[in-house]
């Protein structure tokens, strides 16, 4: 089974996730069968985490649906609701860091003799490393229209 959920990109890359998954019978009532979840939906043998989230938590809750079609009708379902939390570590160390070193580097332009005539070399070699660095990482950016926090602050290091 392959399921799909909306995310929530605007704290990118220090994000939760919420995702609701829904099962349920349509064609069949809770007249001729029910669903039941365990008491616990994490069990030993599911994945905790993966190499970009950290599952914190699973809930199953057991409900029904009344469809309009069907008066009085009612139809048995399932949803999971599991909890994801991004591992924001690698995106510091690789990312953000660099940007925030490059923009305090920059700043010590000021400090150089402006006689001397390396303050512009240096402040140039430093603006294109910095718009270099985000090239770099806007291919490991996801796409989303959603306006992420990462990109503002890349607008604000420019």
């Amino acid at each position: 089974i392959t399921t799909r959920c909306d995310v929530d990109m605007t704290q990118y890359p220090f994000d939760t996730q919420n995702c609701m998954l829904r099962w349920g019978a349509w064609s069949a009532s809770s007249i001729f069968f029910t669903f039941s979840t365990l008491d616990t939906a994490m069990s030993s043998d599911m994945p905790k985490t993966t190499e970009e989230f950290n599952v914190t938590n699973i809930r199953a809750l057991s409900s029904s649906y009344r469809f309009k079609v069907a008066e009085g009708a009612k139809f048995p379902q399932v949803v999971y609701e599991i909890q994801l939390q991004r591992y924001g570590f690698w995106y510091l160390v690789v990312l953000i860091y660099p940007m925030i070193f490059l923009v305090m580097v920059a700043m010590s332009v000021f400090f150089l003799d402006i006689r001397s005539g390396e303050r512009h070399s240096v402040a140039l070699t430093l603006v294109l490393a910095t718009m270099t660095v985000g090239f770099l990482t806007a291919e490991r950016l996801p796409r989303s229209s959603d306006d992420m926090w990462f990109i503002r602050f890349q607008c604000g290091v420019y």
